[in-house]
């Protein structure tokens, strides 16, 4: 037989001893020694070491425990998912002016296809209604002058939930090359 002891000292003048006795023949016993009107009070082993009284008393704490967590935890998960989307967004737009202004050096486009390239390239990411701005006009640029391609669009046409606290946030990029050669 297996014994193992817990002593306590609740106050000065009272001790509370259990004894916990495991043997092959009988299932897992408390044993309470020490002071008999203390015995009396205690209902289960458990309720001498649960300082906030019986888990009857403690009925809706996990409820109301989550009902004050939970919109904090959701308030700072979509917020950094929304956060995380505003950055992927402005990628992309970076990436759309870098295409945009690429093609505009390297090959012989107008304005109107400066626009379309870079509108594929946005919308083959999953951003739509882009606003495209060339200048100067890619047909009057000469070998070695910069063209500048901006894209822009309105955060609130690209975020998953309605942007609430960034109503009027415009994302922007721009993109600065030289032709690279001239074309007939």
């Amino acid at each position: 037989m297996n014994f193992a002891a817990i002593r306590l000292k609740l106050t000065p003048d009272i001790f509370l001893s259990l004894i916990h006795m495991n043997s092959p023949d009988s299932s897992h016993r408390w044993l309470h020694l020490g002071n008999k009107a203390l015995s009396n009070t205690i209902q289960s082993p458990r309720a001498a070491f649960d300082c906030a009284g019986s888990p009857v008393n403690r009925r809706g704490v996990a409820a109301v425990e989550m009902a004050c967590v939970l919109p904090l935890f959701f308030l700072m998960f979509f917020g950094i998912v929304e956060f995380g989307r505003a950055m992927m967004c402005m990628q992309v737009l970076t990436n759309t002016a870098r295409e945009g202004a690429r093609a505009c050096a390297v090959q012989p486009l107008t304005a109107a296809q400066v626009e379309q390239v870079c509108a594929d390239y946005a919308a083959g990411c999953g951003i739509a209604g882009i606003a495209v701005v060339v200048s100067p006009d890619p047909t009057t640029v000469i070998r070695g002058e910069p063209v500048t391609v901006s894209v822009s669009v309105n955060f609130a046409d690209v975020a998953f939930l309605p942007p609430f606290y960034a109503k009027n946030t415009v994302l922007n990029s721009k993109s600065v090359m030289r032709k690279e050669r001239e074309f007939d």
